[in-house]
């Protein structure tokens, strides 16, 4: 044997000796390979491990005495079935698990924990227990989990914090666009459709026999009415909401009449 070879490297070479030896929970069986032990986990486990991990200490079981320490450190606060310790834990699935389903508006867009409320407890002194209806929020929606950026929220409150939210100035109040739905006493996807297709003083002021005249169209750039686009164009405004109804601006606008039909 080489000079200078440790007996941890000496050990890995040999084809025998670690059967029926303990490390950590694991139990040698045999040898499978050059590398690998078939071992057996206190809990009833079986698979090959690599020698090294077994030999370093890095490898001492299948993974159930990593989830019993996060287990006994969840419930030694007596706090594990709480709602606050559901909304710690959903916060984390959010912001790492790729497979919640939130995942792409949190840690998809770079949302991340600091580092102390990676500990539940922290997260308890500095947030408290969780009122009755509220939310955790944060504060600047683009900012990160932590606690000079998040506090509890109504599910109201929270909605208008929302990065879909669209702030609107209209006879000079600025509130967002939720808010203003509320007021007008229709539905927000309601309100969004009309800004997307009427100016927002017709949008607010919206009446159901109006939708033709003020119907907004962009082309080439421009956003007029239907019957702007009829003046401009020398077309009766009917016959032009008809061509718009089956067919894009591009060609509605530059039919021929014997076209139409």
């Amino acid at each position: 044997m080489e000079k200078g070879i440790s007996a941890q490297r000496r050990y890995l070479m040999e084809p025998i000796g670690l059967t029926g030896q303990k490390f950590g929970r694991w139990t040698t069986i045999k040898t499978a390979g050059e590398n690998h032990w078939f071992c057996e986990c206190r809990c009833g486990t079986q698979r090959n491990v690599l020698k090294y991990t077994l030999l370093n200490g890095s490898s001492k079981s299948c993974g159930c005495l990593q989830r019993e320490n996060v287990s006994k450190k969840a419930t030694k606060h007596g706090l594990a079935k709480t709602p606050l310790y559901k909304v710690w834990g959903a916060m984390k699935q959010r912001c790492y698990n790729p497979k919640d389903k939130g995942f792409i508006n949190y840690g998809g867009r770079g949302i991340t924990i600091c580092k102390r409320w990676d500990n539940f407890v922290n997260f308890y002194k500095d947030m408290g227990s969780r009122p009755k209806g509220m939310m955790l929020e944060r504060i600047k929606n683009d900012g990160n989990y932590e606690p000079n950026n998040c506090k509890w929220a109504t599910r109201k409150e929270q909605n208008r914090n929302s990065r879909h939210n669209r702030m609107i100035i209209y006879q000079g109040q600025q509130k967002c666009l939720n808010e203003w739905a509320y007021i007008l006493g229709v539905k927000y996807q309601t309100l969004t459709y009309r800004l997307e297709n009427y100016s927002i003083e017709k949008a607010f002021t919206f009446r159901r026999r109006d939708s033709k005249q003020s119907r907004i169209f962009k082309y080439h750039g421009e956003r007029k009415s239907i019957v702007e686009w009829a003046e401009k164009f020398g077309i009766n405004y009917k016959a032009l909401w008809w061509r718009l109804q089956h067919y894009p601006p591009q060609i509605a606008f530059n039919m021929k009449r014997k076209e139409t039909r």
